[in-house]
């Protein structure tokens, strides 16, 4: 083998152990954002934190709600509001169309379509009032 070739062989094994240092990290560093996702991506009503009560239009509360659709309008009140942390109240707020559409905070890749529930209140076929 001449020197190039052993400089070539010399290079790439650098290259390659570049690389491996690189896929280590870039795997330590998915690992910890799958773990923040799990933390960020929760269900206040799956934990306890909120419960939507269905209500008559004339009952008083203090967190009351109007949500309409193409085929029904009906009131709410959601127990719990109060309670929450501001991260999660700002969870709440950044979900609330699909905790009323679904049920659930419904988590889509952001390269997805719009869901369904974005379609519905995006074309006023779906609105939330707080009243």
């Amino acid at each position: 083998m001449d020197s190039e070739q052993v400089d070539t062989i010399i290079s790439l094994t650098e290259q390659i152990e570049a690389l491996n240092i690189r896929i280590k990290e870039d795997k330590l560093t998915m690992k910890k954002l799958k773990t923040q996702l799990k933390k960020e991506n929760f269900d206040l009503i799956k934990l306890g934190k909120i419960n939507f009560i269905e209500i008559e239009e004339d009952e008083e509360y203090d967190n009351k709600y109007l949500y309409l659709t193409d085929n029904e309008n009906t009131y709410y009140t959601i127990n719990g509001l109060d309670k929450l942390t501001k991260e999660e109240l700002e969870h709440f707020e950044n979900f609330k169309n699909d905790y009323f559409y679904y049920g659930y905070p419904f988590y889509s890749h952001p390269e997805n379509e719009a869901s369904e529930c974005e379609l519905a209140f995006g074309h006023g076929s779906a609105s939330i009032t707080k009243l």
